[in-house]
């Protein structure tokens, strides 16, 4: 398995919710769809627990067990990156409405061919600024239907395909709104510009 494949999944992973993923081979948004507000570029740090440290600190002296994600262009470009200097390049799009979805874009190189798809990710927006863009996030993944344990079968909500593959954009903000639960969702919020960052 490679580094970036590596950092996505533990990035990622305390939001995957196992195989209990919504995901397209297509984008199912597009311009029309597009958000007026959006994340504020810079530096998130991931909520996880696991790794206590100085964040005012720069992150080069950040330890290597620190993940977080460069947000760049109004979260078009999402950079996971890790202590250890790995970095993985995810293509966000963020979709209006509510809850707001992203739509991430990401190439598994582990695979061969290389396999490219689409996960969702329901947000509710909160300290939205007067230029539109907002620095803190209720984050959750986009579930493919209802699982009574991790081992269960999976029950697709409406407009799922038994492949956790969704019908419509109708069909993924249905399955965000159902996917919504205390233990799924992680609070991020927006540490620094990284233009700061750099210059330390």
């Amino acid at each position: 398995m490679t580094a970036g494949r590596l950092l996505w999944l533990a990035l990622l992973l305390p939001l995957l919710g196992g195989c209990n993923m919504l995901i397209s081979d297509k984008p199912m948004y597009g311009d029309e769809d597009r958000a007026t507000i959006t994340p504020r570029d810079g530096i998130w740090p991931s909520p996880d627990k696991g790794c206590d440290f100085d964040s005012s600190r720069p992150e080069a002296s950040w330890p290597e067990c620190a993940m977080w994600v460069v947000v760049r262009n109004a979260g078009k470009d999402l950079y996971l990156t890790d202590g250890k200097q790995q970095s993985q390049v995810v293509s966000g799009f963020f979709a209006s409405g509510e809850p707001q979805i992203l739509q991430a874009y990401w190439i598994d190189t582990d695979k061969q061919p290389h396999r490219a798809f689409y996960g969702f990710f329901g947000i509710e927006i909160h300290q939205v600024g007067p230029d539109g863009r907002y620095s803190a996030a209720s984050v959750w993944p986009v579930e493919c239907g209802a699982q009574a344990n991790p081992n269960a079968d999976i029950q697709p909500y409406p407009g799922v395909a038994p492949d956790c593959h969704p019908s419509s954009k109708e069909a993924i903000r249905s399955a965000a709104e159902k996917s919504r639960r205390t233990d799924e969702v992680q609070e991020w919020r927006w540490l620094r510009a990284e233009a700061t960052a750099k210059g330390n």
